[in-house]
């Protein structure tokens, strides 16, 4: 029997995560599956293959034999469901894949992040690197940037992904319109959890689920102080994470990209600067929670707005109208911190954010 019946009847609730890769979602993820809420974590059941119906019918089977199994070990009910939050890359959801499972969802999480970071992650991945804190774009040869350029990984990972993402967005947009009792759905910055946890905090709260510091940062001592349950698989999950990690290397600007891809970073900047603009982003909507994150210590004595000065800029940018003298004091103060280069660099976020917004 599909986990479509299951949920038609009430016996289960499904929070789907759905982002570009490298945008923080894996960590974001496991936190929600940390959560004592989370019944059952499901990571990327339908990035199968790219051939239409094979990935739909390998996802859902993937899918309902993980529940099956579930339902063999818990008791559940109407008034009792089952949680599962299913994680996937946007590039492996077609269009009516994607209605299909926000006709069933409860709960939807777009994740975004800076284009500039994202895309020197996927370059790293690329170069088999994930974890090398000492990796630059200055380090990757001119030959091998436009092999990469080339690539499937930039074709697909970043290009593909972030148009879907967008379509995912002005589809969720326009059935809230037209959909009684749609689904919940929120957008998160894959940056900013990591360098605020009040942020992570504000997220999983939003989609409903228990929360504790624990879940973040994976601490054994304080899983057992804070388990207040009889769940002794979650305890044990908790004490078998890994804690999220801290930002710790600066953005890049447009110019360390090969040229080739400066009109798609100008093009993906405009749907990252509309989800910033959404009223349905995970963010700081005041002045002096902005500050806050600003000025947030990260690595070596950097704050959040040295290290993203790109995401910094854009969220100041974005601020609403009623903070229109805040906001300009702000941007003042960001670019006193920024070299001449840099400010050629702000500007012309600056531009973007002006058109973008009045495009909406």
């Amino acid at each position: 029997m599909s986990f479509y019946r299951d949920i038609a009847k009430g016996y289960l609730r499904l929070t789907l995560i759905i982002s570009p890769p490298r945008t923080a979602s894996t960590a974001l993820a496991r936190v929600l599956s940390l959560s004592p809420s989370c019944d059952l974590y499901i990571h990327e059941p339908f990035a199968c293959d790219y051939n239409g119906d094979v990935v739909v019918r390998e996802g859902t089977e993937i899918i309902t034999r993980e529940v099956e199994r579930l339902k063999q070990k818990r008791h559940y009910s109407r008034s009792h469901p089952l949680n599962i939050v299913i994680k996937e890359m946007s590039q492996h959801l077609k269009s009516q894949l994607f209605r299909r499972l926000y006709s069933v969802c409860d709960r939807i999480i777009l994740m975004i992040r800076s284009p500039h970071n994202q895309l020197s992650s996927l370059m790293k991945m690329w170069k088999n690197n994930p974890d090398d804190d000492r990796f630059s774009l200055s380090r990757i040869s001119p030959r091998d940037r436009d092999r990469f350029v080339k690539s499937d990984e930039y074709r697909l990972n970043f290009v593909s992904s972030w148009n879907l993402l967008q379509r995912y967005l002005r589809t969720l947009s326009n059935l809230e319109k037209y959909t009684p009792g749609n689904p919940c759905w929120i957008a998160v910055d894959g940056d900013l959890i990591r360098a605020l946890p009040s942020m992570l905090k504000n997220v999983v709260n939003r989609v409903g689920f228990s929360y504790s510091e624990c879940m973040v940062f994976g601490w054994k001592r304080s899983a057992r102080k804070s388990s207040n349950t009889d769940n002794d698989n979650w305890v044990g999950r908790v004490m078998r994470s890994r804690k999220l990690h801290k930002l710790k290397r600066m953005t890049p600007l447009t110019e360390h990209f090969p040229e080739s891809t400066h009109l798609q970073i100008s093009k993906v900047m405009r749907i990252y600067l509309e989800f910033l603009s959404s009223d349905r982003i995970v963010r700081p909507t005041r002045p002096k929670d902005l500050r806050l994150l600003l000025g947030t210590p990260l690595a070596n004595g950097h704050t959040f707005a040295s290290l993203r000065p790109v995401t910094s800029y854009a969220l100041a940018s974005t601020l609403g109208d009623q903070y229109r003298r805040q906001k300009r004091i702000i941007l003042e103060e960001l670019r006193m911190h920024f070299s001449q280069r840099h400010n050629t660099a702000f500007r012309r976020i600056d531009e973007l954010v002006e058109s973008t917004i009045q495009v909406r």
